[in-house]
């Protein structure tokens, strides 16, 4: 560690810098120290942005992205990501401190490792990128330097935040990487995969076990023309591991084995002996770059075998087979590939020993497979979570905080509810529910039991759902919430006065038509069947088939508890279970909540409640309340809409990003095919490449109001693919015009006729002309556009479809745009009219997973087969929710599930 120079800072926020410890191409990192709250002080490392980032707006939001995502990836073999501040003046992230020389300094001083430490070496740093890559993240710049030699093993370091920089336009120069281990598609500008990393790691073990890289040292562009055209060097590697660092180092990202294929080959042999890999594929045909269909067909064939399903002895053999488009014959070992990671990681915190598994006998008989495990496993979970909910640092508790809210009024009946802004501030003020996600802006949500114990018991594939309602929770008049409260509550979603979601509705009911099915609490029928409360604290749920994810819409409006003796009415709001209540309404105007005495936060594991009181005023015009926000003349202020999109630049110029808070909005943007009009994919794939979405959306009036996107998800989705190149796109009108050859194509294009529609339309004819691409526009009323493109038979080849997910899971997005049952003859969801059998039978395979992390990866391989075999849409750009906060608001981060800023954890400074 070295000193403290001049100008370096001696404390960020509440962490104390003691020295420096590197500097990089991202920023200075510093050891520093932490009190925390019992008394310890634990030692981190804080990384600080350079100031020629950190100027960058963009950078800034790309930065919190990142390392919100960062801060999803397991601890083991890996720095964990503690803490993040984007908002200040010198942007910095907080990991934990590992001590220990890196990788490059031990080898240095005393040369190349051998034996069981390369082994333990090797194992560690794929553990680490299995962890890095199960969390959506591409290192991109895995070097020894990275990697840190501590005593319980191998740690990888500085994992994913790289690409905030690389994706800012302008911000760098040259791809983010180190030249000896940087892959082939890394110095083409092609996309960077986790494959990249498997490159890194072979390059990073070879240096490990022979002292040198593959491919030597020298200028990048040495390094350029040995990595693309040079065999790698591995004389002097350890036998064992020679041939299977080899295939990490392959030209062609396709013939590469994936992290846990390496983690099979690894642990799953015995000493001397390796498992098949995969043929390398000749040097002309490893430098082709498959195009049109045959691009397609190649996505298709790796996304219909996910290796993370595979049992790991027979996940490199039938890695080989899906890449030449041949289904494995039979299956050797049954072991399970994150059993071989837990063993792995086992091996290596015992002392970095590598323990050798029996290889199988050929002629033992295979076992009788046992019994599918129908419990349910929700994706990012927490069943132990219980309160007081964790802490804001440094917050304190008092004051009050205005909010202008997007909405003309909040439906505070949890029947009723159904939009954003209101569902945010009724449920993490007012009512809770059977479930709820635990946030801070940082680490991705978790789902949590709020009103239950957990999220939820189910044995049986998610057909019968178990929940225990938390002792201590009340009403704000001090009577206990029972589970009969949340089985009324449920009852009351029925009536016709509710307007609010109906996925619970229908699924109890098996069809849409849940009104005749039950309609509301009567004496002799309190709850809908399928409902049962054997005892005041137990609900019992039962479907007529199997919902895995019903979890995750518990966490709607629709479970909220509500006495059955209690009738709506503006003068009686329902009552309060969360730490606040309604004080004063005056409907269109206002709402003024104080603190729910009732209300005990040992029961909650989400809330913190520090403000006394809360002043929502309703009605107030978008570029008001932006111009207001601006000036910070209510610096207690907060804004839930959206900034004006008029005055977004003006926000950016002035610097005003210490108060700017930034996240993800609710709408995903696609054009949408009709493919009932345009029925050749390939034709469809052609038109996608002429398509120009960066002034499509400079057409808006700003880009900031979105990212770019090549996915049909959204990222509010669990499933959707971070790793995606989001910079500035035009498209392709050369490409296009080769793959239609000469064809005349005329499309008709609908849009909304409004001042934001027009400005579209006019892009895209724009666009299209680049192709030879005649472009017929259409104007369709603003109001009735979302109608007309509904309508099975409409008469458009081309519009904008938006799209916003309930909840969160695939199945609330897919299943709704690419089920043929998603297609009607008024009011269809399916409004690219994809009528494929076998999308339906996957659809519905994955929507029935008990293993929702496993459906969130199928998700990712169904989407992205859509997209490239059948093309119904070209992915435009995801909504991002831009708003301000005034200079004594703390705490303010965008929710990834109502999409607002989220209201449970702010504070006011004085």
């Amino acid at each position: 560690m070295q000193p403290l120079r001049g100008n370096d800072p001696h404390q960020l926020g509440r962490y104390r810098l003691l020295g420096r410890l590197g500097a990089g191409g991202m920023g200075i990192v510093y050891a520093g120290a932490v009190d925390e709250p019992d008394g310890r002080t634990r030692q981190v490392a804080v990384k600080v942005i350079h100031p020629h980032l950190a100027d960058a707006p963009e950078f800034r939001t790309r930065f919190r992205s990142e390392a919100t995502l960062a801060a999803r990836v397991a601890r083991f073999s890996t720095a964990a990501v503690l803490d993040v501040d984007v908002e200040s003046e010198q942007p910095f992230l907080v990991t934990e401190f590992v001590d220990g020389p890196t990788l490059q300094e031990v080898v240095d001083e005393q040369g190349p490792l051998s034996g069981g430490a390369l082994d333990a070496l090797a194992i560690g740093i794929a553990t680490a990128l299995v962890a890095i890559h199960e969390a959506g993240i591409v290192h991109r710049d895995l070097k020894p330097s990275n990697v840190i030699l501590s005593r319980f093993g191998p740690r990888v370091i500085d994992f994913g935040i790289a690409r905030a920089a690389d994706l800012v336009s302008g911000l760098t120069s040259g791809a983010i990487g180190s030249p000896p281990y940087m892959a082939p598609e890394q110095f083409r500008g092609s996309a960077v995969t986790p494959a990249t990393d498997v490159h890194a790691w072979g390059a990073a073990v070879c240096f490990a076990g022979t002292g040198k890289p593959p491919f030597g040292v020298g200028a990048p562009e040495v390094m350029l023309f040995r990595t693309l055209s040079a065999e790698p060097d591995l004389a002097g590697l350890d036998p064992s591991l020679r041939e299977l660092v080899g295939a990490a180092l392959r030209k062609d990202p396709a013939e590469r084995p994936g992290t846990q294929e390496l983690l099979a080959a690894l642990t799953l042999q015995r000493p001397g002996v390796l498992p098949t890999l995969p043929p390398a594929s000749s040097a002309a045909s490893s430098e082709k770059q498959p195009v049109g269909d045959e691009a397609s067909r190649t996505t298709v064939h790796v996304a219909t075998f996910p290796t993370s399903e595979l049992p790991a002895s027979e996940a490199p053999r039938r890695w080989a087979a899906a890449r030449d488009g041949r289904r494995a014959a039979t299956l050797q070992r049954r072991i399970a590939v994150r059993t071989a990671v837990a063993a792995v990681v086992l091996a290596v915190a015992a002392a970095g020993a590598v323990s050798w598994m029996r290889w199988p006998d050929r002629t033992t008989p295979e076992a009788v497979p046992p019994k599918p495990d129908l419990r349910v496993v929700q994706y990012s979970a927490d069943d132990t979570a219980i309160g007081p909910a964790p802490a804001v640092p440094g917050a304190r508790r008092g004051g009050t905080v205005t909010v202008y809210a997007q909405a003309k009024y909040w439906e505070l009946d949890p029947a009723q509810n159904r939009y954003a802004d209101g569902m945010m501030g009724s449920s993490r003020l007012l009512a809770r529910t059977l479930t709820a996600y635990r946030e801070n802006g940082i680490n991705r949500p978790t789902l949590v039991g709020d009103l239950a114990t957990d999220t939820g018991r189910s044995t049986d594939g998610g057909r019968t759902w178990e929940f225990t309602i938390r002792p201590g929770v009340k009403f704000d008049d001090g009577k206990a919430v029972t589970a009969q409260d949340v089985a009324n509550g449920i009852a009351r979603s029925f009536t016709d006065r509710a307007t609010g979601f109906t996925y619970l509705q229908q699924w109890l009911a098996g069809n849409a038509d849940f009104r005749s099915f039950y309609n509301g609490p009567t004496p002799k029928a309190p709850y809908p069947p399928g409902v049962e409360t054997p005892d005041a604290r137990t609900l019992r749920i039962t479907f007529p088939a199997p919902h895995p994810d019903f979890p995750t819409v518990a966490a709607l409006p629709g479970t909220a508890a509500v006495p059955s003796s209690w009738r709506y009415s503006d003068r009686d709001p329902v009552p309060a279970t969360g730490p606040y209540r309604v004080v004063a309404h005056d409907p269109r105007k206002s709402l003024t909540l104080e603190r729910n005495p009732a209300w005990n936060p040992a029961t909650d594991p989400i809330r913190v409640a520090y403000p006394d009181r809360y002043d929502v005023r309703f009605g107030a015009e978008r570029p008001a309340v932006t111009s207001l926000m601006m000036s910070n003349d209510e610096p207690n202020a907060v804004q839930l809409s959206t900034l004006d999109p008029t005055q977004i630049e003006k926000v950016y110029d002035q610097r005003q990003t210490g108060r700017l808070v930034d996240g993800v909005g609710t709408g995903h943007r696609d054009l949408c095919f009709n493919t009932s009009r345009l029925t050749d994919p390939a034709r469809r794939r052609a038109l996608s490449l002429a398509f120009d979405p960066e002034a499509a959306l400079n057409s808006t009036g700003t880009d900031l109001v979105g990212d770019y996107t090549s996915s049909l998800l959204s990222p509010r989705v669990p499933g959707y693919p971070v790793s995606q190149d989001r910079t500035k796109r035009s498209g392709d009108p050369a490409k296009a015009r080769e793959l239609l050859g000469g064809a005349t194509v005329s499309l008709v294009y609908a849009f909304r006729d409004n001042a934001d529609g027009n400005r579209l339309a006019i892009a895209v004819k724009e666009a299209f002309a680049r192709a030879d691409v005649t472009i017929e526009l259409r104007p369709v009323d603003e109001l009735e556009f979302p109608a007309a493109i509904a309508r099975r038979t409409n008469e458009y080849d081309l519009y904008l479809c938006e799209f916003t997910p309930d909840y969160l899971d695939g199945s609330a997005m897919l299943g709704p745009l690419y089920s043929s049952r998603g297609i009607r003859a008024v009011g269809s969801t399916n409004r690219s009219y994809v009528n494929e059998p076998s999308v339906d039978a996957e659809l519905d395979r994955i929507a029935k997973l008990p293993d929702r992390t496993k459906a969130a990866a199928a998700y990712t391989a169904l989407s992205q087969r859509i997209l490239t075999e059948f093309a119904p849409a070209i992915p435009y750009y995801d909504q991002r929710r831009l708003t301000l906060r005034g200079s004594s608001v703390q705490g303010l981060f965008v929710s990834t599930l109502w999409a607002v800023p989220d209201l449970g954890r702010v504070w006011v400074r004085d």
